[in-house]
């Protein structure tokens, strides 16, 4: 993975002006071959000149190729300029790990082209999506490689911070079925996020966020999270059907309910979607169960139960809850947060 590192300003002052001095630095920029470097970096130098108001002191390119992960030749592209610190760059980067939040900008640790080749066909949409929506040119547009996943990313330069940022959700993995991340996908773009890819287990997504310094989605507020764990994927299929027949008739009938890989060969009973009114409790009321039958013969009685203590509470999910000698089983209480 290429490594894009700040260089390190050595602040002089002159003692008597107490004027700092500049000095030179670089910016690069790894292009396809397939493109003119000479015209191309001619119009990476307007753009940068414009962002920055800084003056383009020198411009190189030369011929690189790389052998890992696959062979490539590419351009780099160099051009150099007077400052009295290095710019801070704003990357928006098609390669990005959430965080156990779900939504979190993206960041340079994740490879979603599995080709140099798939990866340059995308640049030419990715630069208009990204024009559209921050109403500026990326300085630079192109692909690097992931060295631990062995995949391709896609950056766009810019040097204009902009409260429409870049994020990316993962609210399904790669078991999903293709109706599951459309459902998502959906919710996404009815919140009024601008959809740029989806992969087999991200979304990435432009929106505005709630501050300049907020990394939060405006507008997109979906969320995930585990309602229970099992390691039979029948029984995560048995308690799929339950959950979505309760949630049916609230607020959550639009969420969507999947069963994927856990941890250790698990099977997790996960819902996507606007969650943040509700509350998920595991083990309810501190009762456990032998067995995941022990359980589902206990269910109804323990929902029936949690409803007449609390209209809030919704209904209930078994599963999986520890791994003791007995009692590893209970149930997950679905229930809506109190109204302020």
């Amino acid at each position: 993975m290429f490594k894009y590192l700040s260089m390190v300003t050595l602040a002089s002052f002159i003692a008597v002006s107490s004027v700092q001095a500049s000095s030179t630095f670089r910016y690069k920029a790894y292009l396809p071959d397939t493109v003119d470097c000479a015209t191309e970096i001619a119009s990476i130098s307007q753009r940068f000149e414009e962002q920055t108001g800084k003056k383009v002191t020198q411009q190189s390119c030369d011929v690189v190729t790389i052998s890992y992960p696959q062979k490539i030749t590419f351009h780099l592209a160099a051009l150099s300029y007077q400052s009295e610190y290095t710019l801070n760059q704003n990357p928006t980067i098609i390669g990005g790990t959430p965080s156990l939040t779900s939504i979190e900008h993206s960041s340079e640790s994740f490879g979603p082209y599995e080709t140099y080749s798939s990866c340059v066909k995308d640049i030419p949409a990715q630069a208009k999506l990204f024009e559209t929506n921050l109403k500026m040119k990326p300085v630079a547009t192109y692909c690097v490689v992931n060295s631990l996943t062995a995949g391709f990313m896609l950056r766009m330069d810019s040097f204009n911070s902009s409260l429409t940022r870049f994020f990316v959700l993962k609210a399904f993995d790669d078991t999903a079925s293709e109706s599951e991340v459309n459902a998502i996908v959906q919710m996404v773009i009815k919140d009024g996020g601008r959809v740029a890819k989806v992969t087999k287990n991200l979304i990435y997504f432009y929106d505005e966020s709630l501050s300049p310094l907020n990394w939060t989605p405006a507008h997109v507020a979906i969320k995930s999270t585990i309602l229970s764990n099992s390691y039979d994927a029948s029984q995560c299929k048995d308690q799929k059907e339950k959950v979505k027949m309760l949630l049916s008739q609230t607020e959550l009938s639009t969420a969507v309910l999947s069963c994927t890989k856990g941890v250790f060969d698990s099977v997790s009973l996960e819902i996507s979607g606007h969650i943040n009114n509700w509350t998920f409790s595991t083990p309810y009321s501190g009762e456990g169960y032998a067995s995941y039958e022990e359980c589902k013969s206990n269910l109804d009685r323990v929902i029936t139960e949690a409803r007449a203590s609390s209209s809030r509470n919704v209904g209930g999910v078994c599963g999986f809850i520890g791994a003791g000698e007995f009692n590893n089983f209970g149930v997950t209480m679905i229930s809506r947060n109190p109204v302020n």
